[in-house]
């Protein structure tokens, strides 16, 4: 029986604090697997932690943190693959896009290899079912990316858009759904999610309806994050 990909998360202004509560929970999980008949694999690349914050408060840090479970030293990491996201200290998400679109582009490429023997909604399901999702995942923290991140995903959908149609493509053809389209979709699709109490816990509060005196149509359409 395995149970993968579980993460503990710990935020505080102190690094004492940080570091006394992650080896208590640690170790809380650690009696819990055994309990259930479960061993933690505390290998380097399965077992690991790591410093999100400031460049300067990492490198002070670092040094400092020390993270055992059951007495066996936890090794720090500077990157790790968690649901198919990248991850950094510094929350960076630009080697992650670079990533995500290196593969989407060698998608691309057998796609365009295959495009004579297909029609034009045969490659278009096939862009959505293998390209697309490639670009837009997790893409509602795409939000604050750089231009240059940004044009990256603009420069792979005019070629997927050639691909699939030919030379004559007009942006705004209903048939193909941009990636700033479907990122506002999920963007949009989170914040409801936000408002109605469906998505996790930890986001309930994350967003709330303006009302204001003045009896207008907006009054309470509008929403802010507290």
């Amino acid at each position: 029986m395995y149970a993968d990909d579980t993460v503990l998360l710990f935020s505080e202004k102190t690094d004492a604090e940080i570091n006394k509560a992650i080896n208590h929970d640690a170790n809380l999980l650690h009696t819990w697997l055994c309990n259930n008949g479960l061993i933690l694999n505390s290998n380097q690349g399965k077992t690991e932690f790591m410093m999100f914050g400031t460049a300067a408060r990492r490198k002070r840090i670092d040094n400092e943190m020390t993270i055992e479970i059951n007495s066996i030293p936890i090794s720090n990491t500077n990157h790790y693959k968690y649901l198919g996201i990248h991850l950094y200290p510094s929350l960076s998400l630009s080697d992650h896009i670079h990533k995500a679109c290196k593969t989407a582009s060698s998608r691309l490429g057998l796609l365009r290899r295959i495009r004579p023997i297909l029609t034009i909604h045969a490659t278009l399901d096939l862009y959505k079912a293998m390209v697309q999702p490639v670009m837009t995942y997790c893409s509602t923290a795409f939000s604050s990316i750089s231009e240059t991140n940004r044009k990256k995903f603009e420069r792979l959908e005019k070629r997927a858009a050639k691909i699939i149609f030919g030379e004559g493509y007009q942006r705004g053809d209903r048939m193909f759904c941009s990636f700033g389209d479907m990122q506002n979709m999920q963007c949009a699709k989170f914040v409801f999610r936000c408002l109605n109490k469906t998505a996790p816990d930890v986001f309930h509060d994350h967003f709330e309806k303006v009302h204001h005196q003045k009896a207008t149509r907006a009054n309470g359409q509008n929403i802010e994050s507290p």
